[in-house]
């Protein structure tokens, strides 16, 4: 049995040696004992400093947020103020009403003036906004507005040094200017298929509460002609993904009519659209919206019948802040339950308070318009066509829109009086006013709108800038590159040549001989089943005597010929599917 000694410090390896590594060791701190451990503290420390870091970033982008928030308002007491009626005119560049920085208080405060004097004189361009003082004065504002755009013909023909060639202007799209033709809507998109909705054979008294179905844009337009009530067009479906719609506007705007309407209308400015939307329905006695407010700045143009609206601001701030402090009250008692469970009476009574302040907020939003209507708390806006048909309604602004087929049972204001009385004197003075009224009956049947839906700007936004990033303006990108492909699909579908699929499989079509192309002109000189047929055998003869090759033949019955178990096999996987 061998036996060891312990071997003892080797030469250069004593005492003081020893002393100078560890001195080495606590100078690096890098000791075999403790390396880990300060690694581990070294790691805590890190992570402890990154969520300090991140929660300081988290504090400081909700300060510096600049975003639209419709909460930010802070509510403002008595009466709102008359809405105004102004005159945009989107072929100039600058206004009178443009004025530099140092003047910008007097301008502000002599806008409204400007706005109710264009109002009152139609004709008079002079006080016309351009697009970039409209922006500055009621979309930066959030201020709603009713709107009259300028004719290409009347920009031209008035005395302005800026007026400019505007290829995206509103007022000179077919939108606004063929729609109000059925026929044209006929002919132009009269196959796409829509959804309708539904509703009873009277009609329904709100918007949102019938079944939808899918029907011909050209069937609708003949069945509200004849005073059908039970229809209506409201927003299409649009695909979407995670980041939002995948286009700006369903059928029948996607394609038949996409020419019809400026992309990017010269009205807004730089600010990005989201949704194009037509509204169609037939009702005498008025359809209504309901209460209801928008996530999107709303440009809502009215092309044939009449509207009533009435607009609020949202100011049910008070009983927001009762609902906040019942919240934390709920929060703390919920706290303390858990110690205390003496505290559930409490809690309970709490939860009862907070029932109480949430329904006494919905009846708030409900009865809005007649509340403000009997306390004065209401801008009500009872308009026809012939003096403002565009309004502007900004994002969070409470609002309902009673829609009619014609203006009939409209309001009766002095300035629909003055309209009415207009209009039959030029009937008496033509005398074609019971002609005009027998031909027109079922055009008058029929209530049509067009509306755009903006993002909101930021609420340090300029004219040049709305957005304090690129978010929205990268979607837009995507949108337009989709609806582009769409376009381009549905005109390849549109164009593509039916005598392709009669030639057998193998041939071209460019092919065929003299024979195949005078049958083929024949075809369409009398479409019949049997000239078709008969083009059809001509233009595969004709092409079979020109090509040496012959069509490889199809395998009829396949599934009694397995060629491989791997056939097999995914026979039997398509059998179970199926099943």
């Amino acid at each position: 049995m061998k036996k060891y000694r312990s071997r003892g410090p080797s030469k250069g390896e004593g005492p003081r040696s020893r002393t100078a590594a560890a001195a080495a060791e606590a100078a690096t701190g890098k000791g075999p004992l403790d390396s880990g451990f300060k690694r581990k503290k070294h790691k805590k420390q890190q992570q402890q400093q990154q969520r300090q870091q991140q929660q300081r970033s988290k504090i400081a982008l909700g300060e510096e947020y600049t975003g639209y928030c419709p909460w930010r308002e802070r509510p403002h007491g008595g009466p709102l103020p008359a809405i105004d009626r102004v005159i945009v005119n989107e072929y100039i560049q600058s206004c009178s009403n443009c004025s530099s920085s140092s003047n910008s208080s007097s301008s502000n405060n002599n806008s409204s003036k400007s706005s109710s004097s264009s109002s009152s004189s139609s004709s008079n361009l002079s006080s016309a906004l351009c697009p970039s003082c409209f922006f500055s004065l009621y979309i930066k504002k959030r201020k709603p507005c009713l709107l009259r755009l300028v004719s290409n013909e009347d920009s031209s023909s008035s005395s302005s040094s800026s007026s400019m060639h505007t290829p995206n202007a509103l007022a000179a799209s077919n939108a606004l200017t063929k729609w109000r033709d059925i026929g044209y809507l006929k002919a132009k998109a009269g196959k796409d298929i829509i959804d309708v909705e539904i509703r009873g054979p009277q009609g329904a008294p709100s918007f949102g509460k019938g079944q939808y179905q899918q029907l011909p844009f050209g069937e609708v337009l003949q069945r509200l002609q004849h005073g059908d009530a039970s229809l209506y067009v409201t927003t299409q479906r649009i695909a979407s993904d995670q980041y939002g719609p995948k286009a700006v506007c369903g059928a029948p705007l996607d394609v038949s009519l996409a020419g019809d309407f400026p992309k990017a209308p010269a009205l807004a400015g730089q600010l990005i659209v989201s949704q194009f939307n037509i509204w169609l329905g037939a009702s005498s006695k008025g359809s209504s919206t309901g209460l209801h407010h928008d996530f999107h700045d709303n440009f809502y143009c009215l092309l044939r019948g009449a509207h009533e609206g009435a607009v609020r601001r949202a100011r049910q701030r008070a009983l927001e802040e009762t609902i906040r402090e019942l919240q934390q009250q709920q929060q703390q008692l919920e706290q303390q339950q858990q110690q205390q469970p003496a505290a559930a009476a409490a809690l309970k009574a709490v939860e009862n308070k907070l029932s109480e302040a949430e329904a006494e907020l919905d009846e708030c939003l409900e009865e809005a318009l007649a509340a403000a209507a009997a306390a004065g708390d209401s801008s009500d806006a009872d308009e026809e066509e012939s003096s403002c048909s565009e309004m502007y309604l900004p994002a969070s602004w409470f609002h309902e829109v009673i829609s009619y087929s014609n203006n009939k049972n409209l309001k009766e204001t002095p300035e629909a009086a003055a309209a009415a009385a207009a209009a039959a004197a030029a009937a008496a003075a033509s005398g074609s006013g019971d002609t005009a009224a027998k031909g027109d009956t079922k055009e008058d049947n029929v209530h049509i709108a067009f509306n755009i839906w903006l993002h909101p700007p930021s609420s340090n936004a300029t004219f040049e800038k709305p957005y304090c990033d690129s978010f929205w303006a990268q979607q837009q990108q995507q949108q337009q590159q989709q609806q582009q492909q769409q376009q381009q699909h549905a005109e390849g579908d549109s164009t593509s040549v039916n005598v392709r699929s009669k030639a057998p499989k193998g041939f071209n079509s460019a092919t065929l001989s003299a024979e195949g192309a005078a049958a083929a002109a024949t075809t369409t000189a009398a479409p019949s089943a049997a000239a078709i047929a008969a083009a059809a055998a001509a233009a595969a003869d004709a092409a079979a005597a020109a090509c040496p090759l012959k069509p490889r033949r199809r395998a009829e019955k396949l599934r009694g010929k397995p060629h491989s178990k791997r056939l097999m096999t995914l026979r039997r996987l398509v059998g179970v599917m199926k099943k």
